[in-house]
């Protein structure tokens, strides 16, 4: 007999399933990446002719955080239900599904929420993709070992999340899983570089 997790009745299990097993295949090929691929092999393709990684200029990045702030209060606000009446506009949707669904139409909505999320997000974009303020070529190794090291950690938290969420509450969560990989990333990278810096 096996467990009833294993007995797939609804489609909801069948794409957990499905889900997972990609997501253990996915954290593994990453680990024996890492294993099969040294440093100097990075190194060799990132260094390519005295080259980085193409970012944005720093002078981008001082935008950032205003943008992240504004991001954060409009949400908040929207959540508290706060939304001003002059944000109520109509805007051209691909779909619609407040109360009842609707495709490529014009609808009206509070964009106090599309705003926040916005600014958040080219908040973080900016802060990313815009280059240090003493920007080093070695900097290019230290985004990837950051990279791997968000990818990895977020597969984990995303598969640890389907066996402990069920129901639709697994979608917002699942969004917040890209939230959290940013996050993770540029904080992993400016550990590295703070870590480098002190040696």
């Amino acid at each position: 007999m096996f467990p009833s997790f294993f007995l797939l009745k609804t489609p909801c299990l069948y794409i957990k399933t499905v889900t997972m097993v990609i997501g253990i295949f996915i954290i593994g090929h990453f680990f024996y990446y890492r294993k099969m691929r040294r440093k100097k092999v990075f190194s060799s393709c990132i260094m390519k002719n005295n080259k980085t990684v193409k970012l944005w200029p720093y002078k981008y990045k001082k935008w950032s955080f205003p943008l992240i702030i504004i991001g954060i209060v409009c949400l908040i606000a929207y959540q508290k239900d706060v939304r001003p009446l002059w944000m109520n506009v109509k805007v051209f949707a691909m779909a619609s599904t407040y109360v009842e669904h609707r495709y490529l139409q014009i609808v009206q909505t509070n964009i106090m929420d599309e705003i926040g999320f916005v600014s958040l997000l080219s908040g973080i974009g900016l802060m990313i993709f815009s280059q240090e303020k003493k920007e080093q070529l070695s900097f290019g190794i230290f985004r990837l070992n950051a990279l791997m090291f968000a990818l990895k950690t977020s597969f984990g938290i995303w598969i640890l999340s389907y066996l402990l969420f069920y129901g639709y509450i697994i979608f917002p969560i699942s969004m917040i899983i890209f939230l959290i990989f940013t996050i993770l990333y540029y904080a992993y990278f400016k550990y590295i570089t703070f870590k480098i810096g002190e040696n």
